[in-house]
C-alpha cells in the first residue's frame, strides 16, 4: 500500500481552505435591480460623437448614471452635465456627472441628489424632463460633442 506524502496533504488542505474562505466571502454594498432606462446621445457638431446615457436603479435607491460615447480619444476628458428642460428649450445644469474618459469612452457616476441637494431617485430621474450635454474638454465648456433629451418628452 502506498502512503500519501505529507507535503501533498498540506497542499490540498491549504487549497481547500483557500477555496472555502474565498467562496464564502460576502460582497458588501447595494446591488442592482432590473430597472434600467437608456436614452440616445447624438452628435452635436461636426466633431460630435454618438452614444447613450443609461440610468440603473440600485437596491439602496441610488442611481448609476453611465454615459458611453463612440470614437473618443485616449487622454481626453469630456465633462458631462444633465440640464433642465429639453435640448431645444435649454436650461441650467442641475447635475454634474463624472467626465467621460477618452480612453474608454465611458463615464459612471453614482447619484443620490441633484446639484442643489434635492434628493434624487431612479423614478424621479426617469420622469425628469431634461437633456444631457457632453462637452469637448474641461477647458472648453462652450462646444458640445454629444447631446440628448431624457425623461418624458
Amino acid at each position: 500500500m502506498k502512503s500519501i506524502n505529507p507535503v501533498t496533504t498540506l497542499f490540498f488542505g491549504f487549497l481547500f481552505l483557500v477555496i472555502l474562505f474565498t467562496a464564502c466571502t460576502k460582497i458588501e454594498g447595494p446591488g442592482y435591480t432590473n430597472e434600467q432606462t437608456q436614452y440616445a446621445l447624438n452628435p452635436a457638431s461636426e466633431i460630435g460623437m454618438e452614444g447613450s446615457i443609461t440610468f440603473t436603479k440600485r437596491s439602496d435607491n441610488s442611481v448609476i448614471v453611465t454615459v458611453q460615447l463612440k470614437g473618443t480619444a485616449e487622454g481626453c476628458s469630456h465633462p458631462t452635465y444633465i440640464h433642465a428642460n429639453n435640448s431645444l428649450e435649454g436650461g441650467p445644469a442641475v447635475l454634474e456627472l463624472n467626465a467621460v474618459d477618452g480612453g474608454t469612452g465611458v463615464s459612471e457616476t453614482i447619484v443620490t441628489s441633484f446639484s442643489d441637494e434635492t434628493p434624487l431617485t431612479y423614478e424621479s430621474l426617469v420622469s425628469f424632463i431634461g437633456h444631457v450635454k457632453v462637452h469637448v474638454s474641461p477647458g472648453n465648456l462652450v462646444d458640445i460633442i454629444a447631446l440628448g433629451d431624457i425623461g418624458p418628452q
